[in-house]
């Protein structure tokens, strides 16, 4: 398993070059963006230009942003777990659009609410850091940042390619029930009554450019403060939990979570563990296994 482990951080240093200089070697978390579904796909460019940004302010303003990030530490670390579940959806490679009654219902039961969960959870928290600091850098209060402002924002700086997948009607009409299906379009209408009409089939691919565009920016973040960690970055609880998960991973149980807890006046973790077999001698094996 060591041996194992050595090869996979190998290819992620060949990947993602920051890390060559990581005091530390448990990056192993960042596996699944080499190998899994849908997170292999990110958006190179948008990783790109995130990773970019981050080390900028890093360089310029290390203080102030390693204090946002305390101050708004659950917020982020809220949007690694939504779209850790997110990515763990069974449909993102098994979309049948030959059907169009069922591909109609699919979009509903489930395009719909994960685009709207990943604008809300993910795109928007994380894009706020940004939109945060360009307001500032411009003299201009931060309040009042919500999704739409912070595309808004971004907009002025060298961010704005990374909002092309946000489409505000869209969102709108789908967070205040303006849908109106059709026989292969789909209406959108907001508050205000500004309307936009998509194909089944593209809104389809607009959910997928967001969720590879969230997996690019989450990628970016990861790179950035596990890489820089020893700077006095503070790693997400849930980027934590993934690599226990992936460090520990054997043929016969995994770690499925955490959870906090005291004993005798002590912080403690419990740390959960399903096995995947009835065998008690496989998982005896795979402990072993973990150990060697």
């Amino acid at each position: 398993l060591r041996k194992t482990h050595e090869r996979q951080r190998t290819v992620l240093i060949n990947l993602f070059p920051p890390l060559e200089d990581c005091p530390h070697q448990n990056f192993l978390s960042l596996h699944k963006y080499s190998v899994g579904s849908p997170q292999r796909f990110y958006s190179k460019a948008h990783y790109r230009k995130f990773l970019e940004w981050l080390e900028e302010t890093d360089r310029n303003q290390r203080k102030e942003f390693q204090k946002y990030l305390h101050d708004f530490n659950v917020e982020i670390n809220h949007a690694f777990l939504h779209l850790s579940e997110i990515n763990q959806f069974d449909w993102h490679d098994q979309i049948d659009t030959t059907d169009n009654y069922e591909l109609i219902r699919f979009i509903d039961q489930n395009i719909h609410p994960t685009y709207l969960r990943l604008i809300e959870a993910v795109f928007s928290p994380m894009l706020r850091m940004p939109a945060y600091f360009s307001r500032i850098n411009r003299g201009k209060s931060p309040e009042g940042l919500d999704v739409y402002n912070v595309v808004e924002e971004l907009k002025k700086i060298d961010l704005s390619e990374i909002t092309d997948c946000y489409r505000n009607v869209v969102r709108n009409g789908i967070a205040h029930g303006g849908i109106n299906f059709f026989d292969s379009s789909i209406s959108y209408r907001d508050k205000q009554g500004n309307e936009e009409t998509l194909s089944d089939n593209r809104m389809v691919r607009c959910c997928d450019d967001l969720v590879d565009a969230c997996n690019a920016i989450v990628l970016a973040f990861t790179v950035f403060v596990i890489a820089k960690q020893h700077l006095g970055y503070k790693i997400p609880n849930q980027l934590l939990l993934d690599e226990l998960m992936e460090e520990t991973k054997t043929p016969w149980w995994e770690i499925i979570g955490c959870t906090p807890s005291g004993y005798s006046g002590l912080n403690q973790l419990i740390v959960h563990a399903r096995a995947r077999t009835y065998d008690y001698a496989k998982v005896q094996i795979s402990v072993f296994q973990r150990d060697t």
